[in-house]
């Protein structure tokens, strides 16, 4: 909202807060469940709010932009210590500020700032884990292991070669060479995975109100892995959480399509460039590893004022 109101005026900060503030998914992950989403996407926020206090700085006064580039290293290092997700963030948000209209050095800078502050502030957790566990892992969570479960060769099966790996070291190389293998010897496989994600990804939240339709409605999955309750969850029976899911399914549709309508209409810029960029990241990200619906929450910093805006220029 704060953003929004130095970009785009007043009315579309209080349209940005409201659509935040109404918003199904932010509303019942932050409220219903302790989940790491909630957290990022409020270290995403500053980031991508720090990102346009750097922009303004870089048209200042020479070096005055260099607190700015340290604060946002430190809001993305924040984000990578939450969650894997965070590396995307990072990665959009630092080209978005690369690919700018003011080239050069100046801007080259900035990014190298944040960039030396962000791995300066992860250090410590990546030394500790390089000492207990033998990885200088950066991120605050283990995302090698939906990598394993969910990749693993036609046949075999992920949760067996995950408990089979002894220590992190070895499941960071079998990650590894799952992710070489999907790309390599299964392509056709990995493709009709990824093509599974993306419909996940861009469906109705699934996870959330099936464990509500479980509550309340009593109702059961039957099946024995994440693909088969994603599969069985796109049928959930009249009740509490088919209603949760369908309210979720539409205000996400109304949401990114009321971002795109503000992307048109702010025109280009920082914010859409770095809405973009995320966007682009989750997408491969995703069809290439694991999704889930609540990843979509990584996108609300970057879509959000753009919604207010159209809301406010509508409205």
């Amino acid at each position: 909202a704060a953003l929004a109101r130095r970009v785009f005026g007043t009315r579309a900060a209080q349209m940005t807060a409201w659509a935040h503030a109404l918003f199904p998914s932010a509303a019942l992950y932050a409220g219903c469940l302790v989940m790491a989403e909630p957290v990022a996407l409020l270290c995403g926020a500053v980031a991508v709010e720090r990102l346009d206090v750097l922009e303004r700085a870089l048209a200042g006064p020479p070096r005055r932009w260099l607190p700015a580039a340290a604060v946002l290293g430190l809001a993305l290092a924040a984000g990578l210590l939450v969650k894997e997700l965070g590396t995307l963030t990072a990665v959009a948000v630092l080209f978005a500020l690369l690919l700018g209209p003011v080239t050069g050095s100046l801007r080259a800078g900035a990014v190298a700032v944040a960039l030396a502050v962000l791995l300066l502030a992860a250090a410590p957790w990546a030394i500790r884990n390089l000492q207990r566990h033998g990885v200088p892992l950066l991120t605050g969570s283990f995302g090698h292991l939906s990598v394993i479960v969910d990749n693993a060769p036609p046949g075999e099966s992920g949760w067996l070669l995950l408990q089979r790996a002894e220590g992190l070291p070895a499941k960071v190389r079998l990650a590894r060479e799952i992710q070489r293998r999907s790309l390599l010897e299964y392509p056709a496989t990995t493709a009709v995975r990824a093509i599974g994600r993306l419909r996940t990804l861009l469906g109705p939240e699934v996870m959330l109100p099936t464990w509500i339709a479980t509550g309340f409605d009593d109702y059961e999955p039957d099946s024995r892995d994440n693909a088969a309750l994603v599969r069985d969850a796109w049928r959930l029976p009249p009740g509490v959480g088919r209603s949760v899911q369908l309210l979720v399914g539409v205000a996400g549709v109304a949401l990114f399509a009321l971002a795109a309508a503000g992307a048109a209409l702010a025109g280009p810029g920082t914010l859409r460039r770095g809405a973009l960029l995320q966007m682009a990241l989750l997408l491969v990200a995703c069809a290439l590893t694991v999704a889930v619906g609540r990843y979509r929450l990584a996108l609300l910093p970057f879509v959000l004022p753009l919604a207010g805006l159209a809301l406010a220029t509508w409205l």
